[in-house]
């Protein structure tokens, strides 16, 4: 799974990466924040397919958390 890491600048602002915003990350994105996490998609988008890709992520670091544990 693709991986971005990104400082923020000296406005303690978020620079969004080229690739994400040619998938449609530009003009307005949504952010949903937890303690530990965010949720971020472009403004507009079906909640339903949201749930869906969060599931994918999960689900992927659900296996590098097992990997760590056990490698």
């Amino acid at each position: 799974m693709v991986r971005f890491r990104q400082k923020l600048d000296r406005n303690m602002k978020i620079y969004i990466p080229k690739p994400l915003r040619e998938v449609g990350f530009k003009d307005v994105i949504e952010i949903r924040p937890n303690t530990h996490a965010a949720a971020i998609y472009p403004e507009g988008t079906d909640i339903s397919k949201v749930i869906q890709s969060l599931e994918l992520i999960i689900q992927d670091l659900k296996l590098q958390a097992g990997v760590k544990r056990y490698g």
